[in-house]
């Protein structure tokens, strides 16, 4: 039978895989945000007409106007965007402790939930917004993601101002081509820039409400381990924390980088530690069959259990997405499932 300690590891990398998609919804949900922007913005510039005017003072004017415009309308898309960010990561936080509390109680049947300490929610956004990832504050981010967006909108702009482009160009240099599918537009760099803010702060903020926890119930845990996705996308930073046990009050933690998928699992005192150095598809190898039919599906999962579709990403079925709703309600439900004790 499995020890606390790899009954508590599996916990959370079934977790991981439920945050997965939850990154995945959530980073859909913001890029809606900025979409009803960027339509503003194209209609803008689709009304500027600088061909019409004689004098380069006053196309340079309509210029300056018109980046004026487009300035206010990505700082108003930056706003709405931190303030959702603000209110998602404050929910998923809350979740985060409240599931680490639960899967600890779970692992580790002498520990009742009532033992178990769970830091407040000034505590756990203290944790999220004060607590700097790869050197600068969540709401940093979102600023600076602001302003290197505004920046690429109002260069692209001026150089076909500069070279005397039609509105035409200048609206395909921002928006990208039909025949591209819209992704040769400065427009596609500012999302891919929104998607690895929104993917990094899911894992800052998983990680920061862990170790806010962790560090409430040092009588429970005695250290942290570093838990890296092995696969063919693992940076060298993480592959090489994988595994590496950290002490609870100091050590590193993720994200280690942008996009930084690795996560934390706490250490529980008396308890042999879980393995190390597991694949993704190591790991699946040890589930249930209902859990791998759960997690890829089960053509997919029959193909794998078979020996037919090697595993070398962290995958799942193609289109699985979770809100925090629903990755509540499933997680409850496993848990229910599995006879644990909510």
């Amino acid at each position: 039978m499995a020890g606390a300690n790899e009954r508590l590891h599996d916990l959370d990398v079934q977790h991981q895989i439920g945050l997965q998609r939850y990154s995945a919804a959530t980073v859909r949900k913001m890029l809606a945000l900025l979409a009803r922007t960027e339509a503003d913005i194209v209609a803008k510039i689709e009304t500027l007409s600088w061909d019409e005017v004689a004098r380069e003072s006053a196309k340079a004017e309509r210029l300056r106007k018109m980046l004026e415009g487009i300035k206010a309308l990505s700082k108003e898309a930056a706003d709405a965007l931190g303030k959702a960010m603000k209110t998602e990561m404050s929910e998923l936080a809350a979740y985060e402790a409240d599931f680490q509390a639960q899967a600890t109680a779970s692992a580790l049947p002498s520990a009742a939930i009532g033992v178990l300490e769970k830091p407040t929610a000034e505590m756990l956004n203290a944790a999220v917004n004060a607590r700097p990832f790869q050197g600068r504050l969540l709401k940093e981010w979102i600023t600076d993601l602001d302003d290197a967006s505004a920046k690429r909108l109002r260069d692209a702009i001026r150089i076909g101002f500069v070279e005397g482009e039609s509105v035409l160009q200048v609206v395909q240099r921002v928006r990208g081509t039909k025949a591209m599918g819209f992704r040769d537009g400065v427009m596609e760099i500012n999302r891919r820039g929104a998607e690895a803010l929104v993917r990094t702060a899911i894992t800052h903020t998983a990680n920061a409400s862990k170790d806010a926890f962790f560090r409430a119930n040092t009588d429970v845990f005695r250290a942290v381990r570093w838990n890296a996705v092995l696969d063919s996308r693992t940076t060298a930073v993480c592959r090489g924390r994988d595994g590496k046990v950290f002490p609870i009050d100091s050590g590193p933690r993720p994200p280690a980088h942008i996009r930084c998928r690795s996560t934390m699992t706490a250490v529980l005192k008396g308890e042999p530690d879980a393995p190390t150095g597991e694949t993704y598809g190591d790991w699946l190898k040890r589930q249930d069959r209902d859990l791998q039919d759960e997690i890829l599906g089960k053509a997919k999962a029959k193909l794998f259990r078979d020996g037919g579709l090697p595993l070398d990403r962290f995958v799942d079925r193609a289109g699985a997405e979770y809100d925090l709703a629903t990755l509540r309600r499933r997680e409850a439900a496993a848990f229910e499932k599995a006879g644990l004790r909510p």
